[in-house]
C-alpha cells in the first residue's frame, strides 16, 4: 500500500520506519497507521495499550499480533518509497481482501485509517476527484 507524502509529513512519519497499525471497526474494517511520535506526543491511550506487550512496543517480531478488548494491534515497516506491506498473516488478521482498495482518511490526531467497506467508502466511491495510488 503507498502512503502519500503529504500523510506521512501530517503525521511525523519517518521513512523508512516501522509503524504500529490497528484494527478498523467492525463497520469499516481496515486498519489505522499510528503516528508513533504522535502516540507519544499526546501520550495516548493506544500507547499504553501498546506498551503492555514489550514484544510489539518494541517491534521485533515479524507479523507479531496482539489482541486487546477487540482490537488487533500489529507493525509494519514503511520503505523509503512509502509503501508498507502487510504479510498473509496480518492480511488474514485484519481480514483485509488483497484484491480491493482501501480509502485512506483523516481519523484521529495520532492516527491515518485505511478502510475497506461501509457507508464512508460508499460516499467515496461517488466522488470524481479522488486520487487513487496503486
Amino acid at each position: 500500500m503507498f502512503v502519500p507524502e503529504e500523510t506521512l509529513e501530517e503525521y511525523k512519519i519517518d521513512k523508512p520506519s516501522k509503524v504500529f497499525i490497528m484494527s478498523g471497526s467492525k463497520t469499516s474494517k481496515g486498519f489505522s497507521i499510528l503516528s508513533n511520535e504522535l502516540l507519544h506526543k499526546y501520550n495516548s491511550h493506544i500507547l499504553r495499550v501498546i506498551k503492555k506487550d514489550q514484544t510489539l512496543y518494541n517491534q521485533e517480531v515479524d507479523e507479531y499480533i496482539l489482541r486487546d478488548k477487540g482490537r488487533i494491534f500489529s507493525w509494519v515497516f514503511l520503505d523509503n518509497d512509502n509503501y508498507i506491506s502487510l504479510s498473509p498473516k496480518q492480511i488474514k488478521e485484519f481480514q483485509i481482501q488483497p484484491e480491493g482498495y482501501l480509502l485512506s482518511i483523516r481519523s484521529s490526531n495520532v492516527a491515518f485509517v485505511n478502510i475497506e467497506v461501509g457507508p464512508i467508502v460508499e460516499r467515496a466511491k461517488k466522488a470524481t476527484n479522488i486520487q487513487i495510488f496503486e
